[in-house]
């Protein structure tokens, strides 16, 4: 039984390669090996930077979270520094995407979540992943029924008298 020969199968071997060079054919080959190469590399540098925005986090790898106060908060312009105390030591995370809603929601004495490579003690923009407020001095807001005015006059009052409240003129006898 004779095995099959190259020009049968679409599998070169080293032999089918020698004899094409020495008949000149193997440039061919050449451009197509270049290019093949050239888009390979491009693609392991290029790719991940271009396609990071549009892939789940599992694709991220390992990333360490970091919990801790707010120390100092300062805006220069376009950029916020956020001081925070976190277990492996205080850091300073600088941020320069967002900078109006992170000054809005992160003030000294906030504890903040955050989400990063490595630890390092200056960090460029890390990932806000929770905000504790410090105090909930701030109200919590009212609703006001459909057709209630929010305004009520001096001396009024909306509740409604509770029938499950003990009398207090029955615990005086």
């Amino acid at each position: 039984m004779e095995a099959p020969s190259s020009q049968d199968d679409d599998v070169f071997s080293m032999e089918d390669l020698e004899k094409d060079l020495k008949k000149g054919r193997g440039a061919r080959r050449l451009p197509w090996l270049t290019g093949g190469l050239v888009l390979g590399v491009a693609a392991t540098i290029l790719a991940p930077r271009f396609l990071s925005p549009y892939l789940p986090d599992l694709f991220d790898g390992e990333r360490e979270i970091l919990t801790g106060p707010v120390l100092a908060e300062q805006r220069d312009g376009d950029r916020l520094l956020l001081t925070i105390q976190t277990g492996p030591g205080d850091l300073i995370a600088s941020f320069s995407e967002r900078v109006a809603e992170i000054d809005l929601l992160v003030g000294p004495g906030d504890t903040v979540t955050i989400a990063v490579d490595d630890y390092d003690p200056f960090i460029e923009n890390p990932d806000i992943e929770g905000v504790r407020k410090a105090t909930s001095s701030v109200a919590e807001p009212t609703t006001t029924p459909p057709g209630e005015s929010a305004a009520m006059p001096s001396g009024e009052s909306t509740a409604e008298p509770d029938d499950t409240a003990p009398d207090t003129a029955a615990i005086g006898q």
